[in-house]
């Protein structure tokens, strides 16, 4: 499921029509239904998106789409001269805090029974920032390559939110500064536009793609760009060219979510095209009578004004759903957890947000709903000081979850043999290749076949063992895109090396599930493969060996053994589990029959690990000794298992020359 989510459409569709004179600011409060719907459009894009990724591939874009809305509705709202501050966050506290209160303190509770120690230590960080307004902060400083999979964050979405949150703290001031000193605002907004947007091109450009994502900065020219339609003079066109207008932005908005494609970097130069889009449809929707048909119509309205809570309750659902399922949900699973978020969206709506609203006033509701929101965010803070309170689990399964803070490192050599996806080759350690041994093994693949070597040093002895690991890389020569430039060259160098020192074997490895999968005659990796032996043969190479892809156990082993003991409530872990191998056993017929044909000797690690029982979870005759500690890496005795069996396949490994 991918990380990109929806901001909170968190402000009213009650427009403020803006008349900048010289010296006042004349309000007139417009009702804006179709702004309801355009809401309303955004959110399904999202939700779509994360249930059916293949088919809305970049429906995320209704992201951006909010952004605009919001903040041509909120500079309205702030360059009113009946404006004030204090009324202003308590109004943002009651549309924001009771739902968001409702659903986290829901998803805590579910995590308490259904999340490992792991996963609940890092959904307590998530309510703690979510109460801080930081959690876009927090996402963005989760972007390494072993942190946890977005898949497996509840809270994930409240990115958005932080952004908008830190938004409202300094555009009012912004704002209220401008139309102070007079300043024109068409042109300081102009201005703030045009900087945030060279600034998140700039991260873009240079490689900061998680700092363009998440930072308010680099968001900025999103909201400003709907602020600056909203002072625009822009006069009234004539209903046909609003129309037309209207259907040209639309139109924009889903050409990019149907065909924009998602797997770029976000925000791209799509986003100016969704930006512009939102921008047209805003602008005319307000005098196009087919935006008051469609738009406008009662049931776009309504879903409009659900969108908030909507927004908020699909993701949880979805991910817990996911690590409950263990494996992709199937798309009556994904549309079952679509109907349940709307369910619940309409009740909080209804129970919530609107009595809420009615019967309280909005001093003593902001005030509560503030300090509410502080004791959820302590909890929060709690769960995470206590490493995810791993005392509520028996103990026999706790043993087996610590391997979630397992040290994958040290003897995997990271750093030193183990490179990060951009590295330069040439910070290999020298330890990394023996050039003095005519035994040598190499060992050549992703951050997989870095977990291989500690078994492989440990079996064939580690003066013959040469590690040259790359996070994300598989052992192929000539891979374009999506593979990255820093993947693309260290292969030529890692080529390069093995060109200049020839060893006895090199060992093909990787996590082959994480690539493309089209492994038929002709394809582009097959193709890849077979050049690959081809010129690791030419260089000298006495024997290749071709690993097939391990067991994947989604979204981790740990997760799997907890959603097994809360079905069996057993004191003995199982020593298999049964896991879902379809797409796996395709990719190692594939790979299978491409090293077959040129002549190398193939390994599958899936015969090894798994029977008609199910997949090996820990080593045979252990108590809790897992095989991998996350989705797949395998355990330094899961390694050397993988290992013992390369040598029982090729004993001539395990003679020395």
């Amino acid at each position: 499921m991918r990380a990109t989510l929806l901001p909170a459409p968190i402000v009213a569709t009650h427009v403020r029509a803006i008349r900048i004179g010289s010296s006042n600011v004349e309000i007139m409060t417009i009702y804006r239904p179709d702004i309801d719907g355009l809401r309303a459009v955004a959110v399904f894009l999202v939700l779509g998106f994360h249930a059916f990724p293949e088919v809305v591939p970049a429906g995320f874009v209704g992201v951006d789409v909010f952004f605009v809305i919001s903040g041509f509705l909120i500079t309205g709202i702030i360059v009113a001269n009946d404006f004030s501050f204090a009324g202003f966050y308590a109004r943002r506290a009651r549309r924001l805090f009771p739902a968001l209160l409702l659903v986290t303190t829901t998803a805590l509770s579910f995590g308490w029974v259904f999340l490992t120690p792991s996963l609940f230590e890092a959904l307590g960080k998530q309510v703690a920032a979510a109460a801080l307004f930081l959690p876009n902060v927090l996402f963005w400083s989760e972007t390494g390559y072993f942190d946890l999979a977005a898949s497996t964050k509840p809270l994930l979405h409240l990115w958005s939110l932080g952004v908008e949150e830190q938004f409202y703290l300094v555009w009012p001031v912004l704002m209220l500064v401008g139309v102070r000193f007079r300043l024109r605002m068409e042109w300081m907004l102009l201005a703030i536009t045009l900087l945030s947007l060279l600034h998140c091109w700039s991260l873009s450009h240079f490689g900061h793609t998680s700092a363009a994502f998440y930072s308010p900065l680099a968001r900025a020219w999103e909201l400003s760009a709907g602020g600056l339609l909203a002072v625009m003079k822009t006069g009234s066109a004539k209903p046909a060219n609003s129309t037309i207008g209207l259907i040209a932005g639309l139109a924009m908005i889903a050409l990019v979510a149907f065909f924009g494609g998602g797997e770029a970097a976000w925000p791209n130069k799509f986003a100016l095209v969704i930006v512009a889009g939102s921008m047209l449809a805003i602008r005319y929707g307000a005098t196009s009578r087919f935006a008051m048909r469609t738009l406008g119509s009662g049931l776009m309205v309504f879903l409009g004004r659900i969108s908030y809570p909507l927004y908020l309750w699909h993701w949880p659902i979805l991910v817990f759903a996911y690590i409950k399922n263990g494996t992709t949900l199937a798309p009556w699973q994904a549309s079952a957890c679509l109907v349940a978020s709307i369910c619940l969206a309409i009740l909080t709506y209804l129970a919530v947000e609107v009595p809420l609203k009615k019967h309280l006033r909005l001093s003593p509701l902001a005030r509560g709903a503030v300090a509410s929101l502080a004791v959820v965010g302590l909890a929060g803070f709690s769960i995470a000081f206590a490493h995810g309170v791993p005392s509520r689990l028996p103990d026999a399964l706790q043993a087996a979850l610590a391997y979630e803070r397992y040290d994958f490192k040290t003897d995997a050599y990271n750093p030193g043999c183990w490179l990060g996806n951009e590295e330069d080759t040439s910070k290999l350690l020298p330890v990394c290749l023996k050039t003095n041994r005519s035994d040598a093994i190499v060992i050549w693949g992703d951050s997989h076949a870095a977990r291989l070597s500690p078994g492989l040093r440990e079996v064939f002895g580690a003066d013959r063992i040469s590690q040259l690991t790359r996070n994300g890389c598989a052992p192929l020569l000539g891979l374009g895109e999506p593979a990255s430039s820093g993947c693309r060259d260290g292969n030529a160098a890692v080529f390069e090396l093995i060109r200049k020192h020839p060893a006895q074997t090199v060992v093909l490895f990787g996590a082959w599930q994480n690539y493309p999968n089209d492994w038929k005659t002709g394809s582009a990796y097959a193709a890849m493969l077979e050049d690959t032996i081809a010129k690791i043969r030419a260089a000298g190479v006495a024997e290749i060996l071709v690993l097939g892809p391990a067991p994947r156990f989604d979204p981790s082993l740990p997760s799997r053994l907890l959603q097994s003991w809360l079905q069996h409530r057993s004191d003995m872990l199982p020593g298999r589990l049964q896991i879902d191998l379809s797409k796996t056993l395709a990719i190692e017929n594939g790979i299978e029959r491409v090293a077959r044909e040129n002549g190398t000797r193939y390994i599958s690690l899936i015969k090894l690990f798994c029977n008609d029982e199910g997949c090996l979870t820990k080593i045979p005759g252990s108590t809790s000794d897992l095989v991998t500690w996350d989705y797949g890496h395998l355990t330094t005795n899961g390694a050397i298992l993988a290992a013992q069996a390369i040598q029982k396949m090729d004993t001539a490994l395990s003679t020395a020359r």
